[in-house]
């Protein structure tokens, strides 16, 4: 990456605001992130997919219960901005859908839609949508409303992650308003929770 060194950082605004606010990728020094909210994970080189920047996801709480995920190897998740949903193995989606419906709860209407596994209606008044915090190796990040739903409509809601039997991604909606440092000397992926509407 010549003078600009290894370095790049993005944050990514809410839907709801990317047609007035633009995204910056900043390269260099100025890439770095820096405060008391800055998580680090080591980034994990993998010779069978070089190109990507792999992760090890060790599981996800929703509410006060722990999915862990296990025998996934290291490295078993990438996270690529160019993605807009998160997808986790099958069966440990399953069980991390399981615990979101539960906190919701069964008196809130679920609708079908074709590209996610689970949607609601009346998105706007629902009340008890549960802390959900992924734990990456080292960072634990908690994520909010926005991260874990996207509105495919002004009143529905769709959980933003799907099974897959395939390659773990760790898609764009939840990088959603944190600073997203990439450091390729140091192999470590830096999160902080901000504002990127006034970044």
């Amino acid at each position: 990456m010549g003078n600009v060194g290894r370095k790049f950082s993005y944050c990514l605004p809410p839907i709801s605001h990317q047609q007035t606010t633009s995204t910056k990728l900043m390269f260099g020094e100025e890439a770095t992130i820096s405060g008391n909210e800055v998580v680090s994970t080591p980034l994990i080189p993998r010779s069978d997919s070089p190109t990507y920047y792999y992760l090890n996801l060790e599981g996800i709480t929703v509410g006060q219960q722990t999915v862990p995920l296990t025998s996934q190897g290291n490295g078993n998740i990438f996270i690529d901005s160019g993605t807009t949903l998160t997808m986790l193995p099958t069966s440990f989606y399953e069980q991390v859908e399981a615990l979101v419906r539960q906190a919701i709860g069964a008196d809130q209407l679920i609708v079908q839609n074709s590209d996610s596994k689970l949607c609601y209606t009346n998105a706007n008044s629902i009340q008890n949508v549960p802390t959900f915090v992924v734990h990456f190796t080292g960072a634990n990040l908690s994520l909010n409303r926005q991260n874990i739903f996207r509105f495919i409509s002004d009143d529905v809601m769709c959980l933003a992650m799907l099974p897959t039997d395939g390659k773990s991604i760790y898609g764009n909606v939840a990088h959603i308003d944190f600073e997203v440092e990439y450091d390729l000397d140091q192999k470590k992926v830096s999160f902080a929770p901000v504002d990127c509407t006034k970044q």
